[in-house]
Formats: C-alpha cells, sequence, structure tokens
C-alpha cells in the first residue's frame, strides 16, 4: 500500500490520512521506508523509522543522482536492522538491487530471484507447482529433442491442469478421483 507522507502538524483531514498510514504500517508485512538521500534526514525522520519497529522493512535512499556520495553515505549508516538500498528512481538506478532486497525480506536472504526457492504456501500447493514444473520440463526436452506436435499439447495440457488445481480450475469430479486414489474409502 502506498501511504501518504507522514508529517507531524497536519491538517484534520491530512491527519486521518496520516493516521490510516501509520495503521497499514502496524499491519504490512514489509514496509519501504523511502527517503529523499537529497535533503537532510531530520528527528522527525528518524522518529517514523523508529515507529516501524519489528516489521521487516528496506531502507530506500532515492535521488542519489543529485545528492552528494559522502552525504548518501553518512545517511546509509543511520538505519540499522534494515537492508539500505540506494536507488535513483527517475534514472532507473539501483532498482534490480531494490527488487532482490525486497524478495529477500520476505522470502528470505538465502534465496535469491536466479535460485529455486519455495514460496508456495501450502504443501499441495508446492507439489502441483512442482508437478506443473516437471511437465514443463519434459515439455522442453520434448520440443528440444523434435517431438510431434500431438506429444507436445499433451504436456503443455498436464502443466495447465496442475496450475488450474491451485487456481481451483479443477472440479469435484476431479477432487473425487484424486481422493478414491489416494485413499481406499468404504471397506
Amino acid at each position: 500500500v502506498d501511504t501518504a507522507g507522514i508529517r507531524e502538524h497536519a491538517e484534520s483531514v491530512e491527519e486521518m490520512g496520516i493516521q490510516r498510514a501509520r495503521r497499514k504500517m502496524r499491519e504490512a508485512d514489509l514496509v519501504l521506508f523511502l527517503v529523499d538521500a537529497s535533503t537532510p534526514f531530520t528527528e522527525q525522520d528518524r522518529m517514523l523509522y523508529e515507529s516501524i519497529g519489528d516489521t521487516r522493512k528496506v531502507v530506500v535512499l532515492n535521488k542519489i543522482d543529485i545528492a552528494a556520495q559522502e552525504a548518501v553515505d553518512t545517511l546509509a549508516r543511520k538505519f540499522y536492522g534494515a537492508p539500505v538500498v540506494r536507488i535513483s528512481a527517475k534514472r532507473h538506478r539501483g532498482l534490480p538491487e531494490l527488487q532482490e532486497a525486497i524478495y529477500g525480506s520476505i522470502i528470505g536472504e538465502d534465496c535469491g530471484l536466479s535460485e529455486r526457492c519455495s514460496c508456495a504456501p501450502n504443501v499441495r500447493h508446492r507439489t502441483v507447482l512442482e508437478q506443473s514444473l516437471a511437465a514443463a520440463g519434459r515439455l522442453q526436452e520434448g520440443l528440444r529433442t523434435g517431438v510431434t506436435a500431438d506429444l507436445a499439447a499433451v504436456e503443455v495440457q498436464a502443466a495447465l491442469d496442475h496450475l488450474g488445481d491451485i487456481v481451483g480450475l479443477t472440479t469435484a469430479d476431479d477432487v473425487l478421483d484424486r481422493i478414491f486414489a489416494q485413499f481406499c474409502i468404504g471397506k
């Protein structure tokens, strides 16, 4: 959720937005604390950062293209307990590093975007994703070796069917078939 800026001495309507922003910040899984690196860091900024508490966070120092390098370095040292990423949104600099920091904060530091890590919400989803990936792998191998279009279509359909299990495209009959295949019912 992108929230309004939080500052002291706001008008009543703006204050309502600020209170909403504070509530969303407390409820968030991850807070991106965006700092203008070209302006001085204030006591109010420090207090706002500390108010995030134990919520996972990534500090984003923006406008590094117009800020003095020494000032950016000094600013980066003010933050603790969170990764600090330096970007220039205007010049699109540092965005891959920001993406990695966000991913690392959510999934874990030991799993970069290029690595295989599980982020499935449950075991069933993980199994279905693995089955879909296996079908895609078989398709890739078949295409590499010159498999016919009808056999390739079988693997495409298998991958789609597995993904359909996650997004709710599987029918009740499919679920019952799976239950009866895995469990002995009625004996």
